[in-house]
């Protein structure tokens, strides 16, 4: 089990069941991946195939939140009080766009890093560190 915090809220995260992993692993070869390096080469600067690749991956990152968070548990009230997460999946992530895709990374490059080597897991962690500090300089986590 991980546990992590990200921004004030803390998660613990369970690994996923083998065919979920599977699942989670294709979406994220297919999709999840080239939109998120999209969204990061989108910092320096705005192109059409960036905007293309994010979208594209958009609903399928949807696939991996409901997976990921189907094995996830949140500390409800800050004290303590775990309860699983897709109850309050909107509550806890609602307008914190930023908030959600650090999430999402700290449980792909948890359930993966096997998977990931170096390479791959670098670029999830690279990623996970700009959102990191994004999110710790300004204490929003983005609209």
């Amino acid at each position: 089990m991980d546990e992590f915090e990200i921004d004030g809220v803390k998660f613990r995260q369970k690994p996923l069941k083998l065919k979920q992993a599977l699942k989670a692993e294709a979406i994220l070869i297919q999709a999840g991946l080239p939109a998120i390096v999209a969204g990061a080469t989108m910092q320096t600067g705005v192109s059409i195939e960036a905007i293309s690749l994010v979208v594209q991956g958009l609903e399928r990152t949807g696939e991996l939140v409901d997976i990921f968070a189907a094995q996830c548990e949140h500390d409800r009230t800050g004290g303590g009080t775990w309860v699983a997460l897709p109850p309050f999946l909107d509550s806890v992530f609602e307008r914190k766009n930023a908030l959600l895709l650090a999430w999402l990374i700290e449980c792909i490059a948890w359930q993966f890093a096997d998977f990931f080597g170096g390479n791959g897991l670098a670029l999830v962690a690279a990623q996970a560190s700009l959102l990191g500090s994004r999110l710790n300089s300004t204490g929003e986590s983005g609209a």
